[in-house]
């Protein structure tokens, strides 16, 4: 056997998975961190939890028959998320409640003028809030609603409704409180609301029984003594690493480092040693903690963090009554009306109204008929925590008589949080504050671990995980479970930077038990399961290589209802239309050869097809002079061969716009006072955006030089010769090719679970007819639940659905080189926009329409833009030359992904409104039929192709890590190994 780059042998296997490690928290951040180092392979690892008991802000009570939630509430969302998946997994999803949503946006409690007046306002300061992209520095959300406010005011003037609006816009700001988890709206950065992801779906998924049976799910992953109870830590004291650092030592070796102990004290003075902690105490704890507490103290950049990010309390109030006076599903908004205070405090009890202005909402709670819960926000959620129960309960129970206008019973029962007042959560969740756009700090700074730095590595020695250090999900569940693992990941492969590779060269590799079997390598073949993952042309040319050299027990996995992956085409009358790869690139391939042996191209292969010609029309209606347009062009292209050429400096990190920029500006230095060269501008920025297509990116400044090194063209001159018979020829042959039943339509994998160790039985075990299931290396679970067993796996999934599901596809996680190749892998956009008309409005001998955007534009097109931002990205539309009556527009990067979000009727009518201006043809008619592509809407895809950014060459992991095989190992008694091969191969298919 060949032993490629291992990285340790057995006995430092054993020492890495001794390696102490201490988890401070038992929140579910913590918990997932424990679950994953257990499965990672950690033997040794402590869960020092504060409280006598888990969750953390998961924190349910026992009221009877079922829970009710003082912490976290809800799953916000399922597409992407991992607790919604394991929730659903595992039976807990509650899919028959009413969607809460929809309850509080109801306004029942008002009449039917009021409600609709109020969604009005609701809906504009959402639209405004969704879409804000620019303006001014350090913006709060609150100033921004104000400003807002006043522009619906002079918009709409409902004169008749103008207290009502503002008692809505003063609710509105409490429930924006709550959502974000913010004491004042004048903290929260506005600029920075967009960094938080929504996971598509239902935003308030309910768990059966509450989140507490999700904790126990975790809890059964894990040995029970892991866990310890009321155990306060005090200190946590890394200066034997801190010392290093300091020192810069180069006599310090790996092995003082693994001398070195971080000491953990608790109040009870018993003291932990570990080689490293994980911190998952919530962000609010963080910020009050003693300045003793971590020896020495962390670092600037940490500590800024800390009091950058916002982290504020929301408090419920669960109200118990014998009767229901409510309606199901009811929820009474809070809109606080002037005369209320007066009510509340006309007869001799007083009423503490301040904290009751807080109250955002009192609601039905689900699966809880006799029970209505009071939720409260900002200031008052403070306040409310230092009232007595019977205040509290006194005070809830006025403002209901007060809303309702009948006399109530007191409540039998009442259970509050107090989540400020804890001193083990200090608040309730994270928001980015305004003072972290002025920092510029974001969570990751936060989850960035305190390192002691080796000769060798940089040691993380303090790791931070819980939502608070979630670029994306914070504030969520689903954000602190990911970054426990996140954490438990960082460890592990900080001890193993690549995976320990081995390769069976030939068949006398095969270990020797196997030898004494009856073999040949026949029955291997006809006995290993593999199984191809996507039905994409790698997958289909993949499985079609297999059954040529007999492996005859292969399977092909499709998630959707059809081949090809990103070669798609429909057709119209006889017409193909080609929604994804639209040609093949020259002579000198291997897919023009098969075409070729199997009558598939043309019967005269010549250039039909032409992208980027014709007219080039301005925002103003001129036609562009075409030598001007060749000027630019010439420029362009004379830079890109000097890139093909590796003309730059090889340890460049120059961006491609940064290229293409500095020629076009060496050209117009030389042109002093060119009439034109606002002109040439325009035509540059256009070729700029007619590369970012080529390139599938969004913008070329994130594109390196080097990329255009290590692109090899095809030598020839033909290089857009279409499918005789559309893209489905092909696909129809290479299925016709394969063998019969190995393709599996409509099975999504979810997860590919795969096994690093395998008994020593998995040799008899393979030649089984009757094989157990836990004889084979890997497990695919589909989204439906069901699963299927391999021996080998080949992934050709898309580079842009492996980025979006890393964390959740493979099991354990892919080795970090692997994360990393994927993660500076860009995976962009291009989409098509098929215009077909009854009758061309356009001349016989025209190719195209490209589209010039000036400087400055007619009001017309600039209300046609500012209504539809999508159309700036398109590049223009061609001619199809086969196709005499369609139009075949090109839209990349942001723009096409706006586009997939508005309906086909309305593209066509937008971009024909687009034709009209820049050809001065108001008679343009709208076109009969739009089809266009949606790459980056659809789950399986996620984008178009991939191209290789800066930060891909500043890392050490490329794509030839990421198509490294991964593999299991299986002992014999006498420790030989046999390796199993699992492939990870990303295939690139061009789309442009």
């Amino acid at each position: 056997m060949t032993e490629l780059n291992a990285c340790c042998n057995a006995d430092d296997e054993v020492g890495i998975f001794d390696k102490q490690i201490v988890i401070i928290g038992a929140g579910i951040s913590g918990i997932a961190c424990g679950c994953r180092l257990k499965e990672l392979g950690f033997q040794n690892v402590q869960i020092l939890e504060a409280r006598n008991r888990v969750g953390g802000r998961i924190y349910g009570i026992d009221v009877g028959s079922k829970y009710i939630e003082l912490g976290a509430q809800w799953i916000h969302g399922e597409t992407g998320n991992s607790i919604y998946e394991i929730a659903e997994s595992n039976g807990l999803v509650n899919k028959e409640t009413y969607n809460y949503l929809d309850a509080i946006r109801n306004f029942s409690n008002f009449s039917s003028e009021e409600r609709k007046v109020l969604c009005m306002l609701f809906d504009f300061l959402e639209e405004k809030v969704n879409n804000y992209s620019n303006g001014d520095e350090y913006c709060s959300l609150l100033d921004y609603l104000d400003e807002q406010f006043q522009n619906f005011l002079s918009q709409c003037s409902p004169c008749d409704f103008l207290d009502r609006l503002n008692e809505g816009l003063e609710w509105y700001c409490k429930f924006l409180n709550e959502v974000n988890g913010c004491q004042d709206l004048a903290t929260l950065s506005l600029k920075l609301l967009n960094t938080y992801k929504e996971c598509e779906g239902n935003p308030t998924v309910e768990v059966k029984d509450g989140f507490s049976t999700l904790l126990s799910v975790f809890l059964e992953m894990m040995p029970p003594d892991w866990i310890l109870k009321s155990k306060i830590v005090t200190k946590v004291d890394w200066s034997d690493f801190k010392e290093i650092n300091d020192d810069c030592k180069s006599s310090v070796s790996d092995s003082m480092m693994n001398s070195r102990n971080i000491k953990v004290t608790c109040n009870d003075e018993e003291t932990f040693l570990a080689d490293h902690v994980v911190i998952t105490i919530p962000l609010g704890c963080l910020k009050k903690l003693n300045p003793s507490f971590f020896v020495p103290s962390l670092s600037e950049a940490k500590k800024r963090a800390i009091c950058c990010l916002g982290f504020g309390a929301i408090n419920k109030i669960y109200l118990e009554f014998k009767e229901v006076f409510w309606e199901p599903n009811a929820v009474y908004n809070i809109l606080w009306e002037k005369e209320f205070d007066g009510l509340l405090c006309q007869n001799s009890h007083k009423v503490n109204t301040h904290w009751l202005k807080c109250i955002d909402r009192i609601a039905y709670t689900p699966n809880h008929p006799n029970f209505l819960c009071v939720w409260v926000t900002g200031d008052g959620a403070v306040q409310m925590e230092s009232l007595s129960d019977e205040e509290v309960s006194d005070n809830c129970i006025k403002l209901l008589q007060l809303l309702l206008k009948v006399e109530l019973p007191k409540p039998s029962r009442l259970f509050r949080s107090s989540w400020m007042s804890d001193p083990f959560s200090c608040g309730s969740y994270s928001y980015l504050s305004v003072d972290c756009e002025k920092e510029n700090v974001f969570p990751h700074d936060l989850a960035e671990p305190e390192y002691a730095s080796s000769p060798c590595s940089k040691h993380p020695v303090l790791l931070f995980a819980g939502e608070a250090t979630h670029d994306q999900y914070y504030s969520t569940v689903h954000g602190a479970y990911k970054t426990g693992l996140r954490e438990a990941e960082r460890i592990f492969h900080h001890y193993r930077p690549t995976e320990s590779s081995r390769i069976i060269n030939s068949w006398e590799s095969i270990p020797k038990q196997m030898s004494s079997m009856s073999l040949s390598k026949e029955s291997v073949k006809d006995n290993l399961r593999i199984v191809v993952v996507g039905a994409g042309l790698a997958g289909l040319a993949c499985a079609l290589e297999l059954s040529k050299n007999n492996f005859s027990n292969i399977s092909i996995l499709e998630a959707q209802d059809r081949v090809g992956g990103r070669l798609h085409g429909t057709h119209i009358d006889d017409y193909f239309l080609e929604l994804g790869a639209q040609w093949i690139h020259g002579t000198d391939n291997a897919l023009f050869e098969f075409l070729k042996c199997h009558e598939l191209l043309p019967q005269v292969i010549e250039e039909t097809s032409f992208e980027g010609e014709g007219k080039f029309c301005t925002s103003d209606g001129r036609i562009v002079p075409v030598y001007i347009v060749e000027e630019v062009k010439k420029i362009i292209n004379n830079a890109k061969s000097e890139l093909e050429k590796g003309c730059y400096d090889k340890n460049s990190t120059e961006s491609v716009f940064s290229f293409f920029s500095r020629a076009f500006k060496s050209h117009v230095i030389k042109s002093n006072n060119d009439p034109d060269i606002a002109l040439k501008k325009a035509l540059f920025n256009w070729c700029v955006k007619f590369e970012s297509i080529d390139n599938a990116c969004d913008y070329l400044n994130d594109i390196s030089v080097l990329s255009f090194t290590e692109w090899d063209e095809c030598p020839e001159e033909l290089y857009h010769i279409e499918f005789s018979k559309g893209s489905s020829s092909l696909l129809d042959t290479l299925v016709s090719l394969l063998p019969r039943d190995i393709l599996h339509l409509k099975k999504p994998v979810k997860t590919i679970k795969w096994r690093k160790h395998l008994n020593s039985d998995f040799y008899s075990q393979l030649f089984n007819k009757n094989r157990s299931e836990d004889s084979f290396p890997v497990v695919l679970e589909y989204e439906n639940g069901e699963k299927f067993y391999a021996d080998s796996v080949i992934v050709t999934a898309s580079v842009g659905f492996l980025k979006e599901n890393i964390d959740t596809f493979f099991s354990p996680s892919l080795p970090k080189n692997k994360r990393e190749a994927l993660e500076h892998v860009a995976f962009g956009t291009v989409n098509k926009i098929f215009l077909i008309y009854d009758e061309p409005f356009w001349d016989s001998d025209d190719l195209g329409f490209q589209l010039i955007w000036e400087s400055e534009v007619s009001g017309k097109c600039e209300a046609l833009l500012l209504e539809n931002p999508w159309i700036y990205d398109i590049t223009g539309f061609d001619v199809m030359q086969k196709s005499p009556n369609i139009l075949l527009g090109w839209i990349g990067g942001e723009g096409a992904r706006l586009m997939e979000t508005v309906d086909e009727e309305t593209v066509g009518k937008v971009c024909s409104d687009v034709l009209r201006i820049f050809l001065k043809r108001p008679d343009i008619p709208n076109p009969c039929k739009v089809i266009r592509s949606s790459w980056h809407s659809n789950p399986y895809i996620r984008g178009s192709y991939s191209s290789r950014t800066l930060k891909y060459y500043q890392k050490d992991s490329t794509l030839y890590d990421l198509r490294h095989s991964l593999y299991t190992t299986c002992a014999s008694k006498n420790q030989e190994e046999y390796q199993v091969r699992k492939e990870n191969v990303c295939s690139r298919l061009s789309t442009s």
